[in-house]
C-alpha cells in the first residue's frame, strides 16, 4: 500500500512540482533507480515493475502535455493542471436543471440551453452584489473591504507562509528567497519517502521599470502571474525592510478579478463597467511584469544605508546562505541531497550508519532511523553518483538511463506520429515492420558476434551466465563492461 502511495506521488509531483526541464528529467531517473531497488522488486514483483515503467514512458512521451514546467507561466491559471471547468459545465448541461439529450428537438434544445446559462449568470451576479456590501472578519489586511473572500484568503495564505522564508540581499536590486525548512519537520512514517523528490529552490527577485513611471517586484516563482496575488517572497523582502503590514499590500498589486466591484458590476454599460474593463486591459498589458508598486515603495525596498552586500533577512544565518548557494549552484537539488549535504559539512560519513533522523535535523520524527533502507539508498546514490567501470574500448560503454530513456522516448513519438498518419496505409506499415525486425536482427547478430551468444565471447571475461531456476534464461549477460 504505501509503495503504491509512494509511486502515485511521484507521477503527481512530475505533473504538479516540476518546475524546469532538468527536475522532470532527474524525477523520471529517480523513479527508475527506485523501481530497480531489492525491496521494491520483491513487494511488486516483475509484472507490476513493468506495467509502471511502460505507464513511465507512455507519460514522458506527452511531456508537452503533462510535465509542471509546461504549465508555470501560464496566467491566472491558478496552478490547475485539469480541465474541471469545461468538465463541470458539460455536467450541468446534461444532468442539471435544465438538462439536454440528443432526443430534443433544435428549438427546444436551445431554449434550455440558453434559460440555463442565463439562470447560472443571474445566481452568479446576485451572490457577487451580497459579498460586495459584506464585511470580512477573517481578516486585518487593509484590502480585505475591497476584495473578495476567495483574493484575500490567498493573500493571507501568502503573508503568513513569509515568516518561515529565509532572504538574502545580494545588492542594491537583486533578493534571494528560500522556503524548504518546512519539510525538515515532516512526519517521516517510512524511510522510503526519502526517496520522493521534493525539489528545493531559491527565488530571485528585482525590481523593473516599465514605461518609465511603473515599477515592478519580479519573482521568478511566478506566482503573481499564475495565481494573480503577492507572493511569500515579495512580503519576504518586504518584512526585511521593516515596512508596515498594513503599507506591504494595495488593492494595485492584485489581480483586478479579485475585486468585489469586477464581479459584481463587470460587463455593465456604463462609467464604472468601462473603468473596469480598463483596469482588466491593464493587468493583460502588465501581466508578466510581476507586483506593481509605488515608487515609494521601491524606494523603500532598494533602501539608502550602507552598500554592503550580502545582507541577511531576519532569521537567516551564514549556514543557510550557504545551503542556498549550493542549491544555487545545480540545476536540480532534493531533500535528500540537502541532507547530505548537511552530514558531510557537519561530521564524516562513518556517523551516518545509525543516526536518527530527528539528530540530523531538529524537529525530526524521533521514530525514524537512518538505517536500512534510508542508509542503503544514500550508498546507492553516491555510488550511482560516480560509477567507475573498466572497459576495453569506448564502444564497451553502456548508455546511461536517461540516455535510454530519451532514445526510448523519441522512437515511441516518431513510431506513434507514423502509425497514425492518415495518409499511410497498411502496407507501408508493414513494410517499416519489416524494416525494425531487420534493424533488430542486425543488432543482435553483432552483439552474439562481440559477446557470444550465452555472454562473455571471444577474449571476453564472463561474469554473469544464464541463470535457472527461479529466473528466467533470457536475463541480459554481461561481459567485462559492467
Amino acid at each position: 500500500m504505501l509503495l503504491g502511495k509512494l509511486i502515485f506521488l511521484w507521477f503527481l509531483s512530475q505533473s504538479n512540482d516540476c518546475e524546469t526541464k532538468e527536475e522532470y528529467d532527474r524525477s523520471h531517473k529517480e523513479l527508475i533507480k527506485f523501481l530497480s531497488l531489492h525491496e521494491t522488486m520483491k513487494v511488486l514483483g516483475d509484472k507490476c515493475v513493468n506495467a509502471i515503467t511502460n505507464l513511465q514512458d507512455n507519460l514522458r512521451s506527452k511531456e508537452y502535455k503533462l510535465a509542471g514546467y509546461m504549465r508555470l507561466n501560464i496566467t491566472n491559471c491558478m496552478d490547475a493542471c485539469t480541465t474541471s471547468p469545461v468538465e463541470s459545465n458539460n455536467n450541468t448541461l446534461k444532468h442539471g436543471p435544465a438538462a439536454i439529450n440528443a432526443k430534443m428537438n433544435l428549438d427546444n434544445t436551445m431554449r434550455r440551453l440558453l434559460g440555463g446559462i442565463n439562470n447560472r449568470f443571474e445566481r452568479r451576479k446576485k451572490k457577487a452584489k451580497r459579498e460586495l456590501y459584506s464585511t470580512n472578519y477573517a481578516s486585518c489586511a487593509p484590502t480585505k473591504d475591497h476584495l473578495i473572500r476567495k483574493g484575500q484568503g490567498l493573500i493571507d495564505r501568502h503573508h503568513d507562509a513569509h515568516h518561515y522564508c529565509k532572504s538574502v540581499m545580494m545588492g542594491p536590486n537583486q533578493w534571494f528567497v528560500w522556503n524548504w525548512y518546512g519539510s525538515d519537520h515532516e512526519e517521516i512514517k517510512s524511510p522510503l519517502t526519502l526517496y520522493l523528490p521534493g525539489f528545493l529552490r531559491v527565488r530571485e527577485l528585482y525590481i523593473n521599470e516599465v514605461s518609465g513611471d511603473k515599477n515592478f517586484v519580479t519573482c521568478t516563482c511566478g506566482v503573481r502571474g499564475r495565481v494573480g496575488v503577492p507572493c511569500e517572497c515579495f512580503f519576504t523582502i518586504a518584512n526585511s525592510r521593516k515596512i508596515e503590514s498594513n503599507d506591504i499590500i494595495d488593492i494595485g498589486m492584485v489581480d483586478v478579478r479579485y475585486l468585489k466591484l469586477f464581479n459584481a458590476h463587470y460587463g455593465e454599460d456604463n462609467h464604472l463597467g468601462q473603468l473596469l474593463y480598463n483596469a482588466q486591459q491593464q493587468c493583460f498589458t502588465y501581466e508578466n511584469e510581476g507586483i506593481l508598486v509605488s515608487e515609494e515603495f521601491a524606494m523603500t525596498l532598494i533602501g539608502d544605508d550602507d552598500h554592503t552586500y550580502p545582507k541577511l533577512g531576519p532569521n537567516t544565518t551564514e549556514e543557510d546562505l550557504r545551503e542556498a548557494t549550493y542549491v544555487l549552484g545545480r540545476t536540480s537539488t532534493t531533500r535528500l541531497d540537502m541532507e547530505m549535504y548537511r552530514n558531510e559539512e557537519d561530521e564524516d560519513d562513518d556517523v551516518l550508519e545509525n543516526m536518527p533522523l530527528s539528530d540530523l535535523v531538529p524537529g525530526r520524527y524521533e521514530t525514524a532511523s537512518l538505517t536500512l533502507v534510508a542508509s542503503k539508498m544514500i550508498e546507492d546514490i553516491k555510488a550511482s553518483a560516480v560509477k567507475e567501470v573498466e572497459v576495453t574500448d569506448e564502444t564497451d560503454v553502456l548508455p546511461l538511463d536517461e540516455e535510454v530513456l530519451d532514445i526510448r522516448k523519441n522512437w515511441t513519438v516518431k513510431l506513434d506520429e507514423a502509425l497514425k498518419n492518415g495518409r499511410g496505409s497498411k502496407e507501408l506499415i508493414e513494410k517499416l515492420d519489416n524494416h525494425i525486425q531487420v534493424g533488430l536482427d542486425v543488432f543482435n547478430e553483432a552483439i552474439e558476434e562481440k559477446w557470444g551468444k550465452n555472454g562473455g565471447g571471444k577474449n571476453r571475461l564472463e561474469l554473469y551466465g544464464t541463470s535457472g531456476g527461479s529466473t528466467g534464461s533470457n536475463k541480459r549477460l554481461r561481459g567485462n563492461a559492467g
